[in-house]
C-alpha cells in the first residue's frame, strides 16, 4: 500500500511537471507569434524584388539573376515539381503547413545531435523563411514559420503555394528563382526541363555552393541520384524514367548572347561579398531591395572581357581568372572568372607568386640581404627537405636579384630558412596571405595548406605597390537599405607591413623580372611593370598558372588552371605563358599609369666590384679600388656596409732600384693578390709577372744613358691598373 501511494504521488507530481512544460511553452509560443501577422503585399513582392547594384560611378548595373520574371506555375515542368516534393516534402498535398510527422523525427534527431541538426520544414515553412523571415535557426523563428505557414495555407492554394517557392529559391551564383537557374544552367525554359535536370535542380537547394554543377558537376550527379531514387521510390517516376535519367550527363551550356552578361563574375561576387558583410544568405540580400555602391568600372571590365573571351588566349578546359584592383582605392574594379565560387573563398596553388612574399620581403625588411647581395643558388637539403630548381638547373654564386628573376627555388627556401619560418609567415600574414600553424619551408614554393585566394595574392601585390602599405581589397563601397539608410560603408584599413625601401626593392627586382625574367613577355610594353609568374604541377602537366602584376595604379591578377586539380593542362601553359600574355594585352589597353618612384631612404653607393663578383663579398669602394671594378647599387640609408681594403696594400713599401757593377737591381716584396709589371720612362715592360710570388729581385742591363726611371705597377687580372708606383731614380754615370 505504501509503495502505491508513493508511485501514485510520483505520478501526479509527473503530471503537474509536464502539464506546466506544456501551459509554459504554450504561454511562450503565444507570446512570441501573437503579433505575427500574414503580410501578403510582403509576400508577394518578394517575387519581383531585387537588391540594386551600383558601378563607381553611381549608374545602375544590371545582372544575371536579375532577369527572373515570375514564372506561373503552368509554366513549370511537372517534372520539377516532383522533384522539389519528393526530396524537401512528400507529404506536401496532404499537409495543412505543416509536416507534424516530419517536425517530432526532426527534434528526436536534434536531441540526439545536441544542436539544430534538421528543421522538419515543409515547402510552405521554407517559402515563408525565404520570403519573410530570416534564415537564422533560433525557436522563435521556427514558430513563427510554423504560424506563418498555417496562414498561407489558409490564403494560398497548393499551386499557388509551389510557385512562389520556386521562385523565390536561391541556386547559388547569384540564380534566383527556377526561371533564372534554368536558364544558366541548361539554357532552357522551366517547362522544358528533363526529369534528370529537374533532379539536378532540386538537389542544389540544400547547399548551393556544394551542389551547384557549376561548382561541382560531381556533387551535382551524386545529389541526382539520390533524388531520383526518392522520385521511383514515392511512385513520381516510372523505372523507364529512372532509368533515362540516371544515364544523362551533365554539360555546362556555352555561353549564348542571351545568358552572357559582361559583369556576371563580378555581380557574383559583389553578392556573395554583401552577404558575408551584412550576415545574411544571400537569397536574403538578393530579394532584400537593398542598394549595393561597387568599385565597378565599365571600361576596365571591357578590357578584361576581351582577354577572357580572345580566342588568342583561351586553353581548352581550363578555368580563368582575371581581376584588376585600383591601387589608390583599394577597390577590385573589374573581375571576369569561369569559376563560379566567390574570390574571396576559391582557393588554389599560388606556386611561385609567395616567393616575393614569404622569402624575399621578409629577409630584406629583416636587414639581412639586398637585391645585389651574394648567394649561391645551389641544390641543398634543408633539415631532410630539398627542393629542386627547374630542369635542375642551379646559378652558382650569384646575386638575389638574379634568383627572384629566374624564381629559383633553392634560393628561395634557403631565404626563408635564413629569415625564420616564424618571422617570414607573420610578415606573409600581415601582406594578407592566410597561413596554417603546419606550414612549413615549402611555403617558399607556394606548397601551403589552404592554399591562397586570388584575393590574398592581389592584396600582397597592391601592398608592394602601395609602398609597404596593406589596404583592405573590395568590391563594395557601400550598401544600403531600402530607406536609404547607411548599413556598410567601405574603410580601407591601412596597415604598414614593410618598409616603403623594401617595398622599392621589390619592386625593383620584379621589374627585372618582367624585362628579362620568367615575365618577360611583358617587356614590350611602352612602361614599366612589375610582375612574377607562378607554375604548379608535374611531369605530366600543369595545375596552375598565375601572372601577378602592378602599376602603381593598378594591380592585376591573371590565373589560368585545371577543373578540380582532375585533368592537368600542357606543359606549355606556365605563368610565363598564357597568364602573362593575357597580362601583356589587359596592360596595353589601359591608360599609360604612373611611373615608379624612388623612396627619399633610397640611395645609391658604389661598391667594390671586383670583391664582390670574386669572393663574393658585398663592400663599399674606396679610393684605391680602381674604376674598373666599381659598380653602383642601392642601398637603404639606414643599411651600413663595410668598406673594402681589398686594393689598400697593393703596392709593396719596399720597392727598391739601386745601381749595381754594369747593371741595375729591382726588389720588392708582392703581394700575391696581384700581378705586376716594372715599366721604364719610356713605358716599356722591363719586367712582369703573374700573381704568388714571395719576393722580387732582378737584374736589369745598365742603360745607355745618364739616368733612368722605373715603375712598379699593379694589376687585377693582368688588365686593370691598380696603382703605379712614384718614379724609383738611378743615376747611371
Amino acid at each position: 500500500m505504501k509503495v502505491k501511494r508513493i508511485s501514485k504521488i510520483i505520478g501526479l507530481v509527473l503530471l503537474f511537471i509536464v502539464v506546466f512544460i506544456i501551459l509554459g511553452a504554450s504561454f511562450y509560443a503565444f507570446s512570441v507569434v501573437k503579433d505575427e501577422k500574414l503580410n501578403k503585399s510582403l509576400l508577394e513582392s518578394k517575387m519581383i524584388e531585387t537588391v540594386r547594384i551600383k558601378d563607381n560611378f553611381g549608374n545602375n548595373l544590371d545582372y544575371f539573376s536579375r532577369v527572373k520574371p515570375f514564372v506561373p506555375y503552368e509554366e513549370i515542368s511537372k517534372n520539377v515539381i516532383n522533384a522539389f516534393i519528393s526530396v524537401e516534402d512528400k507529404r506536401f498535398y496532404s499537409h495543412k503547413g505543416l509536416d507534424y510527422r516530419r517536425i517530432i523525427g526532426a527534434t528526436i534527431n536534434n536531441i540526439k545531435a545536441g544542436y539544430f541538426k534538421e528543421g522538419g520544414s515543409t515547402i510552405t515553412q521554407q517559402l515563408a523563411k525565404n520570403a519573410l523571415l530570416s534564415q537564422e535557426k533560433t525557436i522563435d523563428r521556427k514558430l513563427k514559420e510554423a504560424k506563418l505557414s498555417l496562414e498561407i495555407e489558409k490564403n494560398y492554394t497548393k499551386e499557388e503555394i509551389l510557385a512562389m517557392y520556386l521562385n523565390t529559391i536561391y541556386f547559388g551564383n547569384s540564380l534566383y528563382g527556377v526561371g533564372s537557374a534554368s536558364k544558366k544552367l541548361f539554357n532552357k525554359q522551366p517547362s522544358e526541363l528533363t526529369v534528370g535536370e529537374s533532379a539536378i535542380l532540386a538537389g542544389i537547394v540544400k547547399n548551393p555552393l556544394k551542389n551547384s554543377p557549376l561548382n561541382s558537376v560531381e556533387n551535382a550527379i551524386n545529389r541526382k541520384n539520390l533524388i531520383l531514387g526518392l522520385m521511383l521510390e514515392q511512385n513520381l517516376i516510372t523505372k523507364e524514367e529512372y532509368d533515362i535519367a540516371i544515364k544523362e550527363e551533365y554539360v555546362i551550356p556555352k555561353e549564348s548572347d542571351t545568358t552572357k552578361h559582361k559583369n556576371t563574375s563580378y555581380t557574383e561576387m559583389v553578392i556573395s561579398e554583401a552577404s558575408d558583410i551584412l550576415g545574411i544568405s544571400e537569397i536574403e540580400l538578393v530579394s532584400s531591395g537593398y542598394e549595393i555602391h561597387t568599385f565597378y568600372e565599365e571600361n576596365a571590365q571591357n578590357i578584361l572581357n576581351n582577354a577572357y573571351y580572345s580566342e588568342n588566349l583561351t586553353v581548352e578546359n581550363s578555368e580563368k581568372s582575371f581581376m584588376l584592383v585600383d591601387n589608390e582605392l583599394g577597390g577590385i574594379i573589374a573581375y571576369v572568372s569561369s569559376v563560379s565560387y566567390s574570390p574571396f573563398i576559391y582557393r588554389r596553388c599560388p606556386a611561385s607568386t609567395l616567393k616575393p612574399v614569404v622569402s624575399y620581403a621578409p629577409a630584406i625588411e629583416k636587414g639581412l640581404i639586398l637585391p645585389d647581395s651574394p648567394i649561391l643558388d645551389e641544390k641543398q637539403d634543408f633539415y631532410g627537405y630539398s627542393p629542386n630548381n627547374f630542369n635542375n638547373s642551379y646559378l652558382g654564386w650569384t646575386n638575389v636579384r638574379e634568383t627572384l628573376k629566374s624564381s629559383s627555388n633553392a634560393s628561395s627556401v634557403k631565404l626563408l630558412d635564413m629569415v625564420g619560418q616564424d618571422y617570414a609567415f607573420n610578415l606573409a600574414r600581415n601582406f594578407g596571405i592566410r597561413l596554417a600553424p603546419n606550414d612549413s619551408l615549402a611555403t617558399a614554393l607556394g606548397g601551403t595548406t589552404y592554399g591562397q585566394t586570388i584575393i590574398e595574392l592581389i592584396t600582397a601585390y597592391s601592398t608592394l605597390s602601395n609602398g609597404g602599405v596593406r589596404k583592405n581589397v573590395s568590391s563594395i563601397k557601400a550598401i544600403y537599405d531600402k530607406q536609404g539608410k547607411e548599413l556598410y560603408h567601405y574603410e580601407c584599413n591601412e596597415k604598414r607591413v614593410v618598409s616603403e625601401e623594401t617595398a622599392h626593392f621589390i619592386t625593383k627586382m620584379l621589374i627585372d623580372c618582367a624585362k628579362d625574367g620568367t615575365a618577360k613577355k611583358l617587356q614590350s610594353l611602352a612602361f614599366e611593370v612589375a610582375s612574377k609568374t607562378g607554375t604548379n604541377g608535374n611531369k605530366e602537366g600543369n595545375f596552375d598558372a598565375w601572372n601577378i602584376s602592378y602599376t602603381l595604379d593598378y594591380t592585376l591578377a591573371s590565373w589560368y588552371g585545371s577543373k578540380d586539380y582532375k585533368e592537368s593542362l600542357p606543359l606549355a601553359v606556365t605563368g610565363g605563358s598564357f597568364p602573362t600574355i593575357a597580362s601583356k594585352f589587359i596592360w596595353s589597353q589601359l591608360p599609360k599609369p604612373k611611373a615608379f618612384t624612388t623612396p627619399n631612404g633610397i640611395k645609391t653607393v658604389q661598391v667594390d666590384g671586383y670583391s664582390l663578383d670574386n669572393f663574393h663579398i658585398l663592400t663599399l669602394a674606396n679610393e684605391n679600388t680602381p674604376i674598373e671594378c666599381i659598380k653602383s647599387i642601392e642601398i637603404h640609408s639606414k643599411h651600413t656596409i663595410t668598406t673594402s681594403n681589398y686594393f689598400d696594400d697593393a703596392l709593396p713599401n719596399d720597392f727598391k732600384v739601386q745601381i749595381g757593377d754594369g747593371e741595375i737591381l729591382v726588389s720588392y716584396s708582392p703581394s700575391k693578390k696581384f700581378s705586376y709589371k716594372v715599366e721604364n720612362s719610356l713605358g716599356d715592360v722591363v719586367y712582369e709577372h703573374k700573381k704568388g710570388l714571395d719576393k722580387v729581385e732582378i737584374f736589369l742591363p745598365k742603360p745607355n744613358n745618364s739616368f733612368e726611371l722605373f715603375f712598379l705597377s699593379a694589376y687585377v687580372d693582368d688588365t686593370i691598373l691598380v696603382k703605379r708606383s712614384r718614379p724609383e731614380l738611378v743615376i747611371t754615370i
